[in-house]
């Protein structure tokens, strides 16, 4: 009982750095667009599997330093598993376990703890290293998720080809940050974080020291890497705690050994149901009780239902002609959308095959199929990625109907706890896209119901604050209604730069001269980076023109931040065949550019921008 105590506390003060930077920034969060040509090849191979000695020390303190006294807040020490799955062009999939595992919370045992975090679970790495997803068993308590994959990505490396130094922007619970790297002796790779970002929240996180040193395995991920990080928090300018974590990883001999451990011998409780038998009754979207498809029930005759069951139990995502064939029996009886909530609803599915039975389901976009897709948002016994799954699919599909839209609203205004309220932000987001779906139709009643989300979106805009503003900021720019642009354009003027970020990034979508106008026009009077970054995204959206390439080319080389000027640089490239000006300012930049990533750019754009008219 006293572990859990300290525990808990141990995952309040966490929350306190991690959560709040976390939750406020991930809608804030850009995807970059690639680069118009691939960058040289990373050197990891990710063949094989490997094994590693981990080691994770965690402090938090109110001090100066750590009291030697004072047991260490967290500590984690053992062996990790890990074992590449599958590859393709752009990224990695592993299976990783930690076994044996050792953990510590405020220096007392956690033997529940490390049996918990001894599940395999699966990892998905981009091609240069960066750690993109990690898929922990459902099961895992929030606060353990958070202990279990901060302390696998203290070792994350993040490649820029053959580069002798280079800069990334990374993101962990504790918030987002630039990274510098640089190539040394003997191939080591020395990391160090420079600063966070200004989190939109009343936590600021800032580096007092941090330091990595890496080496590159020959096969597969590192083959070994150590670091020691100091970070403080503060609020309002008044300190919170600040943090120490030392950590060292090690590649070990011997296979990996990706087996689960031991089941114990009592039951855990709060696992999802397994799926019925074939034949049993099933569970409908609004919870009655139901006969399952395999019975021979709907438009199908039974052969058909039992064709789709074996190809259901046959499935493999990548198999196209397959989905394809099931997605023609689905249409011909939408009922046996029961069977495939089933399928993702038991607990022995695997993750990735969840998600294309979801989009198997988002695909198929019937009445039926969407009432499918609402349940399964709407059950508890789904996991949390499921949910978000199922709202998404809703978000795109191709007819949406009024029971669907009427669900998305009520999720999108339900109150509760992390899970419902990261559905209640996906909610707006998939209806902004219902919005620009339906107003797209040319049908009169649809166009009405597109202008009634937006209405509703502006009513929900009234009375928002914080993360659930700019969501819905994002979700007005989903709509792409032009009427609403104005409204949109009004928090680019905000007190808060991640309110004008948001907005920023929701007037993409909005067409017209008059929004450009406005995006110039701010740009021009912006000092906050990650808000001129988010401008110049929007603007690199629209189609190059006079005003956008000749405002670019003469801020570009003033512009003191490298990820902005970056961000310039691609934009510019896409009027490059134009507009000879853009030749022009890439010379110029090419002599005073400083930052790796940016000089490899402007060379690459160089190599095939035609020199005359």
């Amino acid at each position: 009982m006293r572990v859990n105590r300290l525990f808990a506390i141990l995952v309040v003060l966490f929350l306190w750095m991690g959560l709040w930077g976390w939750w406020t920034q991930r809608e804030e969060r850009e995807v970059p667009e690639p680069p118009l040509e691939e960058a040289p090849a990373p050197v990891l191979r990710w063949e094989g599997g490997a094994r590693y000695e981990v080691a994770v020390q965690s402090d938090m303190f109110s001090g100066e330093a750590p009291d030697p006294a004072a047991p260490s807040a967290l500590r984690l020490a053992g062996v990790l598993h890990l074992r590449v799955a599958s590859a393709d062009a752009e990224s990695v999939t592993a299976t990783l376990r930690f076994g044996p595992l050792t953990c510590e919370v405020f220096g007392q045992p956690a033997p529940e703890m490390a049996e918990r975090l001894s599940v395999p679970f699966a990892v998905r790495f981009a091609r240069d290293g960066r750690i993109d997803a990690v898929h922990l068993p459902e099961a895992i308590p929030e606060g353990e998720r958070i202990v279990a994959e901060e302390a696998l990505r203290a070792a994350e490396i993040v490649l820029s080809g053959d580069a002798a130094a280079w800069t990334a922007l990374e993101s962990h619970r504790t918030g987002e940050y630039e990274a510098r790297y640089e190539r040394g002796e003997g191939g080591t790779i020395r990391k160090r974080k420079i600063r966070y970002l200004d989190a939109a929240s009343p936590v600021r996180v800032e580096v007092l020291s941090s330091d990595m040193t890496a080496r590159l395995s020959s096969t597969v991920w590192l083959a070994s890497a150590e670091g020691l990080e100091f970070l403080a928090a503060s609020s309002g300018g008044a300190p919170l705690f600040r943090t120490r974590l030392a950590f060292s990883l090690r590649e070990i001999s011997g296979e990996p050994d990706l087996s689960a451990p031991p089941a114990r011998a009592k039951p855990v409780s709060g696992t999802a149901t397994p799926s019925p038998a074939p034949g049993a009754a099933t569970s409908s979207p609004g919870g009655a009780a139901s006969p399952s498809p395999v019975s021979g029930s709907g438009a199908t005759s039974p052969s058909e239902a039992g064709r789709f069951t074996l190809l259901l139990d046959a499935f493999d995502r990548r198999d196209q002609e397959r989905f394809e064939e099931l997605l023609a029996l689905l249409q011909a009886d939408p009922e046996l959308g029961a069977e495939v909530v089933a399928r993702i609803l038991d607990p022995r599915t695997e993750d990735a095959l969840q998600a294309a039975l979801v989009d198997l389901l988002g695909t198929s976009g019937t009445p039926e199929a969407q009432r499918f897709l609402l349940g399964l948002a709407e059950n508890p016994v789904a996991s949390s990625m499921n949910a978000l799954r199922a709202v998404i699919a809703l978000g795109g599909v191709a007819s949406p109907t009024e029971e669907a839209q009427s669900g998305l609203w009520r999720l999108a205004r339900a109150k509760g706890d992390e899970r419902v309220e990261d559905l209640a932000n996906t909610s707006l987001l998939a209806l902004g896209v219902i919005a620009a779906t339906l107003g797209t139709t040319g049908d009169p009643a649809a166009a009405e119901a597109s202008r009634s989300i937006v209405d509703g979106l502006s009513e929900v805009l009234d009375g928002a604050s914080g993360p659930e503003l700019r969501v819905t900021l994002k979700a007005i720019g989903n709509t792409g209604n032009p009427a609403a642009a104005e409204r949109v354009g009004a928090f680019l003027r905000a007190e808060n730069p991640a309110t004008r970020a948001a907005a920023a990034t929701a007037l993409r979508r909005m067409p017209g001269e008059a929004v450009e106008t406005l995006l110039l026009a701010t740009l021009a009077a912006e000092n906050v980076p990650q808000v001129r970054g988010a401008l110049v995204r929007s603007l690199g959206t629209r189609e190059p023109d006079e005003r956008i390439v000749s405002t670019l080319a003469a801020s570009a080389q003033a512009e003191e931040s490298p990820l902005v000027r970056g961000e310039m640089i691609r934009t510019l490239a896409k009027g490059s065949d134009r507009f000879p000006a853009v030749r022009e300012t890439f010379q110029r930049m090419l002599d005073t550019e400083t930052d790796p990533q940016n000089l490899e750019l402007l060379r690459r754009f160089l190599s095939r921008t035609p020199s005359g008219p």
